[in-house]
C-alpha cells in the first residue's frame, strides 16, 4: 500500500531550523546603567586608536621640536574632549542614533600640504628647541580656518541643501576622493603597522570571537530576588572588541615578563620612553578657547579646509544610512540628515575652539560594532561621550593609551 507523501512548506522548515538570535537593543531602548557603561567603554576602546592617530600626525606637522611630547598630550586631551562633546550632541540632538564623532582624516592632507609650503617649512628635530609661540601660532592658524570652514556644514544642514547636493555628488564621486586621501598616507600607515605587529593577535582573537564564540552563553554569578543566581550571558557576542583588546594586552605583558621581544620594541609594556611620558604628564588638562592665542586666518588653508569639510559631509551621509540600516531603523528622513550635518558642523566648531586643529566626522568603525554586538541604544554612545571627556581631562589615562604608540 502506497502512502501519500506529506510535503512540509519550506518556510516552516526554515523557521524551525533558524537558531535563536540575541536580543537587539534599538536606539530608543535604555539598558541598565552598568551595562550601558560597558557598551560605551567598548565603543571608546574601538575608536581610541583612530582618535590618537590624528593628534600624533598633527603634532609632527606643527614641528614643535623638543616639546613634541607636551604638544601631543595637549592635542590628545583636546581631541578627546571635543570628540566626547560632539558625540553627545550628535546622539541626543543630531541624528539621534548611536553615532560616535571623532577627528576627520580628510583634514590631514590639507594640513600636511599647507605645512610643507616653503614659508611654513621646519627642519627642527626632536632634540632642537622651538619657541612655543612658533608652533602655537601655527595651531592658532589651523583653529581660525577650521572655525570659518565649520560654518559651511552648519549652513548646509540648517538650509537643507545636503539633499540637493547629494543628487549631483554620489558615491562614484566621493569614493575615488576618499581612496586618494588614504593612498596619500600609505607610507605613514605602513610604518606604524610594522611597529605594531601585535595587532595581528588582536585581529585573530576578534575574528575567532565573532565567528565561533558569539552565541555561547557564559555563566556569570549575580543576585536575583535577593538570592544568589547564575546568569547565562553572551559575553563573547556582546563584548568581542573588549575581549580582543584585553587579549592583545595580556600577550604584550607576557612578552615583556618572559623577555621574548627585544628591548625598546613597540610590543613591550616597559619601554623607558613610555614610562617617562606617563611620569612627566600632568594629571589634569582642561582645553579652553584661546589657549593657543587668538584664532588666525589664511585664505589658502581655509579653501583646503572647506574641501575637507564637504568631503566629510558626503561621507557622513553614507554613514547615516549605514547606521540606520544596522540599527534596524527606517532610512533616515531628510530632516534627520540635516540635523546630523548641522550637529557635525557644530562639532567641528567646538574642535576649532578647543584645539585639535581638524574637524569632526562620524567614525564608521563604531557603526560596525553595532552590527556585531546588536546594541544600537543611543545611551551607550552618550556613555562613550562621557568616557571620552573624562579621558581628555584626566591626561594620565590618555597618556597611558598613547604610550603604546611609538614616539620616534
Amino acid at each position: 500500500m502506497d502512502y501519500q507523501e506529506k510535503r512540509i512548506p519550506v518556510e516552516v522548515v526554515q523557521k524551525k531550523q533558524k537558531p535563536p538570535q540575541r536580543p537587539f537593543l534599538k536606539a530608543r531602548d535604555t539598558p541598565p546603567i552598568g551595562i550601558a557603561l560597558l557598551y560605551g567603554f567598548q565603543q571608546v576602546m574601538v575608536c581610541v586608536s583612530a582618535l590618537l592617530t590624528v593628534p600624533l600626525i598633527m603634532a609632527d606637522s606643527l614641528c614643535p621640536g623638543s616639546s613634541i611630547a607636551v604638544l601631543r598630550q595637549t592635542l590628545i586631551s583636546s581631541t578627546f574632549v571635543s570628540s566626547g562633546i560632539s558625540t553627545i550632541i550628535q546622539t541626543l540632538f543630531g541624528m539621534r542614533l548611536a553615532l560616535l564623532q571623532g577627528t576627520a582624516f580628510a583634514y590631514v592632507p590639507s594640513v600636511q600640504g599647507f605645512m610643507n609650503l616653503p614659508e611654513n617649512a621646519c627642519n627642527a628635530t626632536e632634540h632642537d628647541f622651538v619657541p612655543q609661540e612658533v608652533y602655537y601660532g601655527k595651531l592658532a592658524l589651523l583653529q581660525g580656518c577650521l572655525i570659518a570652514s565649520s560654518f559651511a556644514p552648519m549652513l548646509i544642514g540648517a538650509t537643507g541643501l545636503v539633499g540637493l547636493l547629494t543628487k549631483f555628488i554620489g558615491p562614484l564621486t566621493v569614493s575615488p576622493l576618499m581612496l586618494l586621501l588614504a593612498f596619500s598616507q600609505v607610507d605613514l600607515m605602513v610604518t606604524h603597522i610594522s611597529k605594531h605587529w601585535v595587532a595581528i593577535v588582536q585581529a585573530v582573537t576578534l575574528f575567532a570571537t565573532i565567528l565561533y564564540l558569539a552565541e555561547i552563553k557564559v555563566p556569570v554569578p549575580g543576585i536575583k530576588n535577593k538570592k544568589f543566581h547564575w546568569y547565562r550571558i553572551n559575553v563573547f557576542g556582546q563584548y568581542p572588541y573588549l575581549i580582543a583588546i584585553c587579549t592583545s594586552w595580556i600577550f604584550c605583558v607576557a612578552l615583556t615578563l618572559f623577555n621574548l621581544t627585544p628591548e625598546g620594541s613597540a610590543a613591550r609594556v616597559d619601554k623607558n620612553i613610555s614610562i617617562a611620558v606617563i611620569r612627566e604628564s600632568s594629571w589634569l588638562e582642561v582645553p579652553y578657547p584661546g589657549k593657543f592665542g587668538a584664532p588666525q586666518f589664511n585664505m589658502g588653508l581655509f579653501l583646503l579646509f572647506l574641501l575637507s569639510a564637504m568631503t566629510s559631509v558626503f561621507e557622513s551621509v553614507g554613514d547615516y544610512h549605514a547606521a540606520a540600516r544596522v540599527s534596524e531603523e527606517r532610512p533616515p528622513p531628510s530632516h534627520a540628515i540635516n540635523r546630523g550635518i548641522l550637529a557635525e558642523g557644530l562639532g567641528s566648531l567646538i574642535s576649532g575652539l578647543l584645539g585639535p586643529g581638524v574637524g569632526m566626522t562620524t567614525h564608521t568603525e563604531n557603526i560596525g560594532v553595532i552590527g556585531v554586538t546588536r546594541v544600537a541604544s543611543r545611551w551607550t554612545m552618550v556613555m562613550a561621550g562621557v568616557f571620552l571627556i573624562f579621558l581628555g581631562l584626566i591626561t594620565k589615562t590618555n597618556r597611558r593609551r598613547d604610550s603604546g604608540k611609538p614616539i620616534d
